[in-house]
């Protein structure tokens, strides 16, 4: 019976919740610094500078050396050091991510974890690879959480033989523990890799012990309870979908029982039925940066909007439009009205280097709708505990709209 199967698999998890709360320190730099996915100042920069042979490491090109063993395993034996180049320019067609020059060999590593493909963009970088490095071989990594092919836009008039997908769940995680056992005898170096294979785990759902998944997998071989997990499995999406869904609608109903009319909407303000949350949990084409906003003033031809959004953690602040449309106002914005866009920031507590935004926040208890496995984010499923961060939620939010002024 599933229900038997739930039930046992509930005692195991407790089993292992106990010991975890002695033994593992949640601590993570990387996580208190950064946003966890963050491609680019987060995770192209640390891996450029483990890739690096001048790095501050100080460790030469060991580092490099065996991730491009890990890379050896699946094409051509790479010899010789390569050069590191962490977003590359190249005009109008882009910037790679992770550019490796090689004496015979060039090397893109575009860097996806949760941003969609844009236009043509490997067409662009082999493109470019053809004029700026036509000398060499080239060889185009697509590089995922687990390993995703890139979508038919992205790939454009390119084969999708000519791309190599690999992912952070097998040739990242190989390649760290690698990199951590060569400099067992450094500790601040170790650990600090350590920390990073930790958050890479937690993106790609190893969050289980082996003892733990060991216990998971003998009890899922035992009589009929496989054929359940698939059944679990078949309907999972669907599952997070009505979930997420739901979040949506009891915090717009929570914010409206304090007077504030809060509308469903893309990152374009566009209005949105909120089946929207079915696609996010698409392999492709999926929809990112949605949730709900809501007018707090005009000024000319501007308007300060409050707006709660969806990347794949939940989050919200003061953005800006301009003739009814958001976009890259922020600046005009705060030369236009600098005391209140100072007044912004400061309640919010934060700036934001995002265009699109004024200042931002996560919620207190932070909620990632990808990743459920992060922090309390599966809590959200029980009843009890949603209502309780709906309303944390709502009233940060109205504390926040009432100390905005009204009138200018």
């Amino acid at each position: 019976m599933l229900d038997k199967l739930l039930v046992e698999l509930s005692l195991v998890d407790r089993k292992y919740e106990k010991t975890n709360r002695v033994d593992e320190c949640h601590f993570n730099i990387f996580s208190l610094l950064r946003r966890e996915s963050d491609e680019v100042a987060l995770h192209s920069r640390f891996i450029g500078e483990l890739l690096n042979p001048k790095g501050t490491h100080n460790q030469g090109g060991i580092f490099q050396r065996l991730l491009l063993q890990q890379l050896s395993e699946s094409s051509q034996k790479f010899n010789g050091e390569f050069t590191l180049e962490v977003e590359r320019t190249l005009g109008e067609r882009g910037r790679i991510d992770l550019l490796l020059i090689g004496k015979h060999d060039v090397i893109v590593i575009e860097n996806k974890i949760y941003a969609q493909d844009q236009d043509k963009q490997l067409e662009r970088y082999n493109l470019a690879m053809n004029d700026y490095f036509h000398d060499k071989k080239k060889h185009l990594y697509y590089l995922t959480l687990f390993g995703e092919e890139p979508s038919i836009t992205s790939l454009g008039s390119l084969n999708p033989d000519e791309v190599q997908c690999i992912s952070y769940l097998t040739v990242i995680t190989k390649w760290l523990e690698s990199c951590i056992r060569e400099v067992y005898d450094l500790p601040s170096l170790r650990e600090t890799i350590i920390q990073y294979r930790k958050l890479v785990e937690k993106l790609t759902g190893q969050t289980l012990s082996e003892m733990h998944k060991m216990e998971i997998r003998d009890l899922l071989l035992q009589g009929h309870n496989f054929n359940y997990a698939l059944q679990i499995e078949e309907v999972l999406s669907e599952v997070k979908a009505e979930l997420q869904r739901t979040v949506w609608v009891e915090l717009q109903a929570s914010l409206s029982m304090h007077d504030y009319d809060f509308t469903f909407v893309n990152y374009k303000f566009e209005e949105r039925d909120m089946k929207v949350c079915n696609s996010f949990y698409q392999t492709y084409n999926r929809s990112l940066y949605y949730g709900l906003q809501h007018k707090i003033l005009t000024f000319e031809d501007y308007s300060v909007h409050f707006y709660l959004e969806v990347d794949h953690c939940f989050y919200y602040g003061f953005t800006v439009c301009k003739n009814g449309s958001r976009g890259a106002y922020k600046d005009e914005f705060a030369k236009k009205l600098p005391k209140l866009n100072e007044l912004l920031k400061t309640l919010v507590q934060t700036s934001s280097e995002d265009e699109l935004w004024i200042a931002w926040k996560y919620s207190g208890d932070k909620i990632n709708f990808k990743n459920f496995n992060e922090g309390n984010s599966a809590k959200l499923a029980d009843s009890t505990y949603r209502k309780a961060w709906v309303e944390s939620v709502t009233k940060d939010v109205v504390e926040l709209l009432k100390n905005v002024p009204g009138d200018l």
